[in-house]
């Protein structure tokens, strides 16, 4: 399986950055399931949680509070005014 970069950020600061295997993030359109070489993509999120398969097989999780999703060119960026780790 193919990895590719994600980047979590906040107006203050990257929350995470690095290399993925699969994220799950939920978006209005509904669950949304990103691996490597997704199509480009811009999606408002809901909060909840944003969930990373790192290439390891750990998984991180994240809560989010809102914001949006961006997948272009092998890159995932998700920008939400407020970030926890779950």
């Amino acid at each position: 399986m193919s990895d590719f970069l994600c980047r979590i950020a906040t107006p203050e600061k990257i929350v995470f950055e690095g290399e993925v295997s699969y994220l799950n993030a939920e978006t209005l359109m509904g669950p949304t399931g990103i691996l490597a070489h997704h199509a480009a993509l811009i999606s408002p999120l809901r909060a909840g949680k944003v969930e990373l398969h790192l290439p390891n097989k750990t998984c991180l999780n994240f809560k989010v509070s809102d914001g949006f999703l961006k997948v272009d060119n092998n890159l995932a960026e998700i920008f939400s005014p407020e970030v926890k780790t779950a």
